[in-house]
């Protein structure tokens, strides 16, 4: 009704909206509370708003596997839906069907976040261009390298990837289990699952823990990652 559409994300079963004026409307598969509406399990076959974000004004979205992952204009972070990973950035491994700030992120400004299966990137919009990432972590797809996957909470909260510091990283893109992060240079950083040769490093990546660089490409403007591939663009 008159609503245009700026930016739209897609889980595995559901669907997210923006429109110009940052409002959010989701629709699909809700069985996890992915679609916000304060109601798990509910499926909506038609475009709801989200209530629970009025008023805010959403610049960004992005959707996981069955969780979603929105940034405003203020930079600030907003989760809900699947939690079992820590992919929502609270601390527990909670699942919401409404939205919810991402406290560990007050005081950054994200301008740009990205979702895997299980797991969750934000990039700021400082000179600095810091990446964070949370949730699942089983083949290095937050970049933070070898260390303890059952360590408390390391995973469920927002943590730098120190490896991506000084690399200005203008792009970040999730697929399945793996990231990439595209730098001022063109250069592409990959980690994570790589079996299937989504991490573009050869074919005994299997999997690379921290953020590893991609030879032989020419400049890249733009990255995109799905499942278990990826596509670059000059």
């Amino acid at each position: 009704d008159g609503h245009v559409v700026s930016r739209v994300s897609c889980g595995s079963a559901h669907t997210v909206a923006v429109g110009t004026a940052g409002t959010v409307w989701s629709w699909g598969w809700g069985h996890f509370g992915q679609l916000g509406h304060g109601a798990p399990s509910v499926n909506f076959s038609t475009p709801e708003r989200v209530a629970a974000l009025e008023g805010i004004t959403v610049a960004r979205v992005a959707c996981g596997s069955a969780h979603t992952t929105v940034s405003t204009d203020t930079g600030q972070v907003y989760t809900w839906g699947w939690g079992v990973n820590g992919q929502l950035g609270h601390g527990d491994d909670t699942s919401l069907s409404t939205p919810a700030l991402v406290k560990r992120l007050q005081g950054t400004h994200i301008s740009e976040v990205a979702c895997g299966l299980a797991h969750t990137v934000a990039l700021t919009s400082t000179d600095k261009k810091e990446v964070f990432s949370w949730g699942w972590d089983e083949y290095g797809q937050l970049g933070h390298g070898n260390w303890d996957l059952f360590g408390g909470s390391k995973n469920r909260l927002p943590r730098p990837v120190k490896e991506l510091f000084g690399k200005g990283i203008l792009q970040v893109a999730c697929g399945s289990s793996h990231t990439l992060a595209l730098s001022s240079r063109g250069e592409i950083w990959a980690f994570g699952w790589g079996k299937d040769g989504q991490l573009g490093l050869g074919s005994s990546a299997k999997e690379r823990k921290s953020p590893t660089i991609i030879k032989g490409l020419p400049e890249i403007a733009k990255v995109s990652a799905s499942g278990s591939h990826s596509i670059a663009v000059t």
